[in-house]
Formats: C-alpha cells, structure tokens, sequence
C-alpha cells in the first residue's frame, strides 16, 4: 500500500491521506502511524480517500477504528489483545449515535462502501464522494 498526504489550508486545516492499493494485514499500521504522526503534528481533521485503494481486509476495519481514536485525540486500543479489538468496534458501532468530527472517508470503491455499510462503520465515519463537499464537512 502506498500513503500520500496532502495539507489543504483554509479556515479549517484539513489533511488528506490518500491510500493505494490493498489494506490488509501487512500494511494496516502504516496507516495508523501515519494518522498518529500527523496528529503528532498539529493536523485535527483528516480526510481518508479510498479512491485508489482496491482491497481492504478487517485488518483495514481495525486500522479505520484506531484513526477515529488518533483523531478524537484518544489513545488506540491494545492492538495486541485480538479479538478484543473487534468486540470494541462491535460496540461502540452499535451504540454510537454521531459520526466523527475530524475523520472523513472519501470515494472508496463499492466493494470497500459495502463493507463500510454492512459492518455499520458508515454510521460511526461519514462517507463522501464529492471531496469539496468532504472538506466543507469539517467544522
């Protein structure tokens, strides 16, 4: 998987972290990383674009999660404790009730938008498909 990232100065500062190719298991916490760096940096709002990423394994669900936490300013789960991990996201997705303030998912092709949907992280992350609508989003 490759990692780009882009900074869009405005009223709000946004960064883009565009992903390429698969997500799974051999790359996820590049993602996550790269979340904690930016974050580490100063950036508050993230815009996720899946336009170019063709896979996305549960690996990638864990690594969407742990970014929602890097951007709330929360600390990631113990990615150690497994199944655990999953159990949370379980949970918290069927007890949230608002979507994400500073993490945005843009365009992800439709194989990786219904597994959004089915898994019911569209409830917890807002999915767009126009990026200026995206980057208007943030508030």
């Amino acid at each position: 998987m490759e990692i780009d990232v882009e900074h869009v100065e405005g009223p709000r500062a946004i960064a883009i972290m565009k992903l390429t190719g698969e997500l799974d298991a051999s790359c996820y916490q590049d993602a996550i990383e790269q979340s904690q760096e930016l974050r580490s940096a100063g950036t508050k709002n993230l815009l996720l674009d899946l336009s170019d990423l063709s896979f996305m394994a549960s690996s990638g669900l864990i690594s969407l999660y742990n970014i929602a936490f890097t951007m709330r300013g929360d600390s990631i789960p113990d990615g150690e404790s497994g199944w655990n991990v999953l159990h949370e996201i379980r949970d918290e997705l069927a007890n949230t009730t608002k979507k994400e303030a500073h993490l945005k998912l843009l365009s992800p092709q439709p194989r990786i938008e219904k597994t959004l949907k089915m898994t019911g992280f569209d409830k917890l992350i807002e999915i767009f498909s126009d990026r200026d609508e995206a980057l208007r989003s943030f508030s």
